[in-house]
């Protein structure tokens, strides 16, 4: 199972949901499992991810991000 899976959101804005209880620790508030952080832009969420990825957590869905990006 990934850390995150991305997601399209009502309105087309990219969701990345918190899957994992590893990725739930990683910032502030602790415990987010089943979160779904909001990005305005790919870009955004993409950051995000490269981030993450830089960290060692994992990320389903990331053809939806590289649709848009190519």
């Amino acid at each position: 199972m990934a850390d995150y899976k991305i997601i399209r959101l009502q309105g087309g804005e990219c969701g990345i949901r918190v899957e994992s209880d590893r990725a739930g620790n990683r910032r502030k508030p602790h415990n987010t499992k089943g979160v779904t952080l909001g990005f305005k832009t790919d870009d955004e969420a993409l950051d995000f991810v490269r981030s993450g990825e830089a960290e060692g957590y994992t990320f389903e869905g990331k053809e939806l991000l590289e649709e848009t990006a190519a």
